[in-house]
C-alpha cells in the first residue's frame, strides 16, 4: 500500500487522543458504568496495523478499545468496521488474536482503489 499518511507536529498528540477514547469507551464499559459506550474518533486507526500505518492513522482504535475488554476479562469480542476502505490494519492486528471477531463492510476494492489499476474495469 503506498504511504498516504503524512505526519506533523501534532499527529502524535492527535492519535494518542483518539486511542484514549477508544480506550476510555471501553473502560467505561469494562467497568460496567454502562453496557454502551462510543467513541467517535479521528483519526479512526483502522488503517494502522502492528508494522505500518496509512490513510491517516498512526494508532489502531478499534483493536485498542477490543484488546482491552479482553484484557478486563469480555470474551465475546467482535469488531464489525463500516467504512468505504477495508480495515486492513485491524485486520492485522487482530490476526494474533483469533477469539476476537473481525469484518469488514466496505466498497468493491476492484473497482474503488485507483493504485491499483491492473484490478480497474
Amino acid at each position: 500500500m503506498p504511504q498516504n499518511t503524512s505526519v506533523d507536529a501534532g499527529s502524535c498528540q492527535r492519535a494518542i487522543l483518539s486511542a484514549g477514547a477508544s480506550f476510555a469507551a471501553a473502560t467505561t464499559i469494562a467497568s460496567r458504568q454502562s453496557p454502551v459506550s462510543y467513541a467517535l474518533c479521528r483519526p479512526p486507526g483502522h488503517h494502522a496495523g502492528r508494522s505500518f500505518m496509512g490513510g491517516y492513522c498512526l494508532l489502531n482504535n478499534p483493536a485498542v478499545a477490543a484488546l482491552s475488554l479482553r484484557a478486563s476479562g469480555f470474551r465475546k469480542l467482535a469488531i464489525l468496521d463500516l467504512d468505504f476502505h477495508p480495515g486492513n490494519g485491524t485486520s492485522d492486528v487482530l490476526s494474533s488474536h483469533p477469539e476476537i471477531g473481525f469484518a469488514s463492510l466496505h466498497a468493491r476494492t476492484d473497482v474503488n482503489f485507483p493504485w491499483i489499476p491492473h484490478l480497474q474495469h
